[in-house]
């Protein structure tokens, strides 16, 4: 049976806020999951969110990198865990410094010198009258380490995700094209928004507001549909901004459509470009001779064609075609 590791034993003292590395690890883990709640008016890692990564000094490294409490209530205590790991080889003194802001109170006990690979924890509590954000930080200390945790608290908000872009492509003119752009709320609360335009635009949206229920409700979702039907030629574009409960965000659905005409060209086979006449060169009485083109659509949409060679001037009823193509038509 293999000798235990040092580090992972719980040489602390019952009561101590020094733990063995692993046993911390599995506290962490089930903080992520879903949560459980202290008593009647404390929650404790349930709307708590934490960066994977953590921050690594010369001494120590420290978990949560970032740490964030997403929909708080006022009149409810929201706590998270802060884990700093003695990664040297000698006893390391760890401090804190708490936050400025009176709705985080950082609880710390003061202990002795972390043996390496022990780990100590400190508990962050946030508590606020307000349904408000608030922002602070918490700083560790160790040796020459100086490693800065951001913390932010954030109350209930609606929370559209969408694609910002709703791209035509090349359309022809007068053509009815239409795309979908799909708007979801992931936020705790309903969404009343707007999509607000400064100037005319070619485009149609359907609809301009609307209403998204919170996350998970069955009316989170919303598809808008975007219609164009463009004359001018050229790039059509239009930005709308997006206003939500009364408060424009950052997110903007930009539309774009490129306006062109559909048209065919002949070019060359070998690639040397465009062609606007073909010539057979000399041909004697009885000969035949053949050229080989590319037709190219350079519209935006599939169509048919059909190659109309005009009679010379000179030819008389019943004389043979002198040109062809092969095919005539597709």
């Amino acid at each position: 049976m293999p000798h235990p590791d040092p580090r992972e034993l719980a040489t602390a003292n019952v009561g101590s806020n020094i733990r063995p590395r692993s046993a911390t690890r599995d506290i962490r883990s089930s903080q992520t999951g879903g949560g459980w709640h202290l008593g009647k008016h404390t929650q404790h890692g349930s709307d708590a969110q934490f960066t994977q990564m953590g921050i690594t000094g010369d001494f120590v490294r420290v978990f949560p990198a970032r740490a964030e409490i997403r929909n708080t209530e006022p009149n409810v205590t929201h706590v998270l865990t802060i884990t700093v790991v003695n990664r040297s080889d000698h006893s390391k003194r760890i401090r804190f410094i708490p936050p400025k802001t009176k709705e985080f109170t950082l609880h710390q006990i003061p202990s002795i010198a972390v043996a390496p690979g022990l780990e100590m924890t400190a508990d962050l509590e946030y508590y606020s009258e307000a349904d408000a954000d608030f922002f602070d930080e918490v700083t560790v200390l160790c040796e020459t380490d100086r490693i800065t945790i951001p913390v932010f608290a954030y109350a209930p908000r609606a929370e559209l995700h969408f694609d910002g872009y709703c791209l035509f492509g090349s359309v022809a003119p007068s053509q009815m094209t239409i795309r979908y752009v799909d708007i979801v709320n992931r936020g705790a609360r309903a969404a009343d928004f707007r999509l607000l335009n400064k100037q005319e635009m070619p485009f149609v949206v359907e609809p301009m507001s609307g209403r998204l229920g919170p996350a998970d409700s069955d009316d989170c979702f919303l598809r808008l549909k975007v219609s164009f039907a463009g004359e001018d030629l050229g790039v059509q574009r239009s930005v709308l901004e997006v206003e939500v409960n009364g408060v424009i965000i950052g997110n903007v659905l930009d539309i774009s459509a490129l306006v062109v005409r559909q048209q065919f060209e002949i070019v060359a086979p070998d690639g040397t470009g465009r062609l606007d006449r073909l010539n057979f060169g000399t041909v004697y009485v009885g000969e035949e001779r053949q050229e080989t083109v590319t037709l190219v659509n350079d519209g935006p949409d599939e169509t048919d064609f059909k190659f109309v060679i005009p009679r010379p001037d000179t030819a008389e009823v019943g004389d043979p075609p002198m040109y062809s193509a092969e095919p005539a038509e597709g």
